[in-house]
């Protein structure tokens, strides 16, 4: 896979799944931080980080399409990836012991992921080859 081929997959699945947050609040919430999803405050914060992944994940595949590049959207995906592990775990005792795991290990593949692959990008346009690239 291109680091291109890489920043397109990662770009789309997040806006794919800021999307999904938008949509289903209430059933993708309950999996982070179980009951209290079922708040309209809480729905009101899960869909806010919705439309946080949307804007980012979609400046990023825009980027691409356009022939740009997708570096700054990617560290800012990976910004974003960070402070929600950040956030989980200072409240993670109050989280369901399932949601919670899940939460971080997606987050900060998200991020290992982002960050991996806009060095790769950096080290392309540089005309220097990745160090074996691999997500």
């Amino acid at each position: 896979m291109t680091p291109r081929t890489a920043a397109l997959a990662i770009t789309l699945t997040r806006t794919a799944f800021g999307a999904a947050l938008l949509a289903a609040p209430r059933t993708l919430g309950r999996s982070w931080i179980g009951e209290d999803a079922d708040r309209p405050a809480a729905r009101t914060v899960v869909q806010a980080v919705g439309a946080r992944d949307i804007g980012i994940g979609a400046g990023g595949a825009i980027a691409l399409a356009r022939g740009g590049d997708p570096k700054t959207w990617l560290a800012a995906g990976a910004a974003a990836d960070v402070a929600d592990c950040v956030i989980t775990l200072r409240s993670f005792r109050h989280l369901p012991a399932p949601g919670r795991f899940l939460a971080l290990a997606f987050a900060l593949c998200a991020a290992y992921a982002s960050v991996r692959t806009a060095a790769a990008l950096g080290a392309a346009e540089e005309g220097r080859a990745a160090d074996a690239f691999v997500i």
